[in-house]
């Protein structure tokens, strides 16, 4: 439980509007309508707030916040005196405070409006129209609602245009500014944390993807949370001293390609260390489910309203002992061998296709797939298992069919990366040899 919030009647009206945000009007008419909150009065008659006033009208804002009518939430906060127990620390308003009521037909079709005018207006580079969008979106939506299913679903929908071909790499950049941008601003507006727990929410290592992140600490914020957002490719090293300042009950990770999962499982382990549970989540588990048994921490689920009410459940109940089998050694000396070897592999295969292919000259797009693949093949390689490459083929391959690029060159590149690692590759390289072989078909 939190530190006891003063009741001691010392804050006028102008400073509670200033720390709350709340309009005058509207606070009068909840006093008036439903005796909350209680303020003093002073001998000149003035209205005089205390300390714990001021988180009230912040628990009524934030129940609205959740698609919580006032009276509702008026209703609850009467129910839980009445079972003797302080609304702001009381496990009732935990479980209560949940995602936002079902969406009926009516508001779905009207967020598909709203997503598709917000998707537009970033591809055309509409900052104006973009935020336009979001803030009539809030004044119809909560704002767990507007967060995904506008912005969440409409930075998915660009990506997929990208990967299609249909969309450039800047127009995607410019989407996520925006909405990582309008994140920042929330979590900048939440009202101060009443609990007494600290979350740690950060990307590890080499990941720059902070949306889904970022949208959890969001979230958390606005149920009262103690959340401190760490940001992107957080190198491990750096948790120590942070855990040592902060003594964070949770820690929790994203992380959305094959690469940072490895870069996570390696935070994960450093982390064990220190006696923190991890929590983890993020695209690349929902693709590949064999990942999850492999990091030692809490998975929270298959997708964003999932994890925050695992991450809540973590902290409100007993953990469960970890279950996982990482092997981050049982493939270090092919490591080795592949990453001084690489870069004669990389370059053979380049100077072969693009002398096969020099009319669509597919030089740049090989030198992307090579990063890709490479960086795939230690991650790999690292946690212990070639099969999990096997849903990042399918993206290589698709990535040169939207490129409008041939089936025939996509099925040479990997042959001749096979060749390329069977030339150069010593007898520890056999693991990722017999992979390509696999999937290619080929044979020395």
């Amino acid at each position: 439980m939190s530190n006891p919030i003063s009741k001691k009647p010392i804050y006028n009206l102008n400073l509670v509007l200033q720390e709350t945000g709340i309009k005058a009007d509207t606070l009068r008419a909840w006093e008036k309508r439903y005796d909350l909150p209680q303020p003093d009065r002073s001998k000149g008659g003035h209205r005089l707030f205390s300390e714990y006033d001021i988180e009230t009208i912040k628990w009524l804002m934030q129940r609205q916040e959740e698609g919580m009518r006032i009276s509702r939430a008026v209703d609850l906060w009467n129910s839980i005196l009445s079972n003797g127990q302080d609304p702001l620390f009381s496990p009732q308003t935990e479980q209560t405070m949940k995602p936002a009521v079902s969406i009926s037909p009516q508001d779905s079709e009207a967020l598909e409006f709203e997503r598709t005018r917000w998707v537009e207006a970033c591809l055309n580079f509409d900052e104006n129209a973009a935020e336009q969008v979001i803030t009539q979106s809030f004044a119809q939506f909560s704002l767990e609602t507007v967060c995904i299913k506008i912005l969440q679903a409409g930075l998915a929908e660009i990506g997929s245009l990208w990967y299609q071909g249909k969309a450039s790499i800047q127009q995607e950049h410019f989407a996520s500014e925006l909405a990582v941008r309008k994140l920042h601003a929330l979590i900048s507006a939440a009202p101060k944390p009443v609990r007494s727990d600290t979350i740690l929410v950060s990307c590890p290592e080499a990941e720059n993807h902070v949306f889904a992140p970022l949208l959890i600490a969001v979230l958390l914020r606005y149920r009262s949370w103690n959340v401190i957002f760490l940001g992107a490719n957080v190198p491990k090293i750096q948790f120590e001293e942070t855990i040592q300042k902060t003594h964070p009950s949770l820690i929790v990770m994203t992380a959305m390609r094959l690469t940072t999962a490895a870069t996570l499982l390696d935070t994960a382990l450093y982390i064990q260390d220190l006696n923190v549970p991890v929590a983890f989540g993020g695209r690349i588990f929902n693709y590949s489910p064999d990942l999850i048994k492999k990091i030692p921490g809490y998975f929270l689920g298959e997708d964003l309203q999932k994890s925050i009410t695992a991450i809540e459940n973590l902290l409100l109940s007993p953990m469960p002992p970890l279950e996982y089998s990482a092997d981050i050694n049982r493939f270090s000396d092919t490591i080795d061998d592949y990453i001084e070897n690489k870069p004669i592999i990389e370059s053979l295969v380049l100077h072969k296709m693009a002398e096969k292919y020099q009319d669509l000259h597919p030089e740049r797009i090989l030198q992307e797939v090579n990063s890709f693949l490479s960086q795939d093949i230690l991650a790999a390689l690292f946690l212990g298992e070639m099969k999990l490459l096997g849903t990042n083929v399918e993206w290589v391959k698709n990535l040169f069919g939207h490129r409008e690029l041939s089936q025939d060159l996509i099925s040479d590149y990997l042959e001749t990366y096979a060749e390329a690692a069977r030339t150069h590759l010593p007898e520890t390289g056999r693991p990722i040899t017999a992979w390509l072989e696999a999937i290619t078909g080929s044979r020395a």
